[in-house]
């Protein structure tokens, strides 16, 4: 287990490790029910508010080694593994059903703020995931804006036709 410890790496280019405890359980747990949050509201990824957060790598390779424990029958490292994604799971459990209950709720006494908050969040959840991937970083360049632009018009139109009805 120790080839696929639970690391990721930070924005700074260092590793850090998530190791079982109490605390990293519980923030765990509260990951779990941020990332189902993103199953059940439409236009947003658990895995970039995952990776925006900093732990996507980490429970990613969390899993990875606790499938390499278990295949090695390392009992270990699936203890370890099991301590680090039980919480984890539990979460997004809790998560669906608070969420989506959540959701039930303001759409039964606020439909036009919950369309509009959600709406909200698809437009924006694009300029998101190109700011996670360090898209606004690499500079503006007028060729890019042209390329983006015509293909931008080009699956506009390609949608268009696509869904003409005859």
């Amino acid at each position: 287990y120790l080839e696929h410890p639970a690391v990721w790496y930070t924005a700074e280019g260092g590793v850090q490790a998530l190791a079982p405890g109490a605390g990293m359980a519980l923030l765990l747990f509260v990951l779990g029910v941020v990332a189902s949050a993103t199953m059940v509201i439409p236009g947003v990824s658990g895995s970039m508010v995952l990776m925006i957060l900093g732990y996507y790598y980490g429970i990613l390779n969390s899993v990875t080694g606790l499938l390499t424990s278990l295949k090695a029958l390392d009992w270990a490292g699936v203890a370890r593994g099991m301590l680090l994604l039980v919480p984890f799971g539990l979460g997004v459990l809790l998560g669906i059903f608070l969420i989506a209950k959540l959701i039930n709720y303001l759409f039964e006494h606020f439909p036009t703020h919950t369309y509009c908050a959600i709406i909200g969040l698809i437009v924006s959840s694009p300029f998101a995931i190109l700011y996670s991937a360090g898209v606004f970083s690499a500079g503006f360049s007028w060729g890019g804006l042209a390329v983006g632009l015509l293909l931008g018009a080009a699956g506009a139109v390609g949608t268009y036709f696509m869904g003409e009805k005859e």
